[in-house]
């Protein structure tokens, strides 16, 4: 969703610094009025363009959970690990690691 690409963007520039393109405040209206025109509900509907560049409310909209040691997730009833998964997000994450 709109909101996760706009958080993963945010944390990227600030370990990436300038090399990323960011959204202003303005284009951040832009798709918050998006949103509203889809029906969407938006909380930061009313809030100065400053106001949507600069917050801390970002609330994620999934929560992953660890896994148990025997390698199933905890709470899903004992479905195991997708493991095609497990690989892309070792990956991703060393990838992230290694350019830090």
């Amino acid at each position: 969703n709109t909101d996760a690409y706009c958080q993963t963007v945010l944390l990227a520039t600030q370990l990436k610094g300038a090399d990323l393109l960011t959204i202003t405040g303005g284009q951040a209206r832009e798709l918050i009025d998006l949103r509203a025109s889809l029906g969407m509900e938006d909380k930061r509907a009313n809030w100065k363009e400053c106001e949507l560049c600069d917050n801390s409310d970002f609330q994620p909209g999934v929560v992953c959970q660890i896994p148990h040691s025997d390698g199933k997730p905890a709470g899903t009833g004992g479905v195991p690990v997708n493991e095609e998964a497990e690989q892309v997000v070792r990956a991703l994450t060393d990838e992230i690691v290694r350019q830090l």
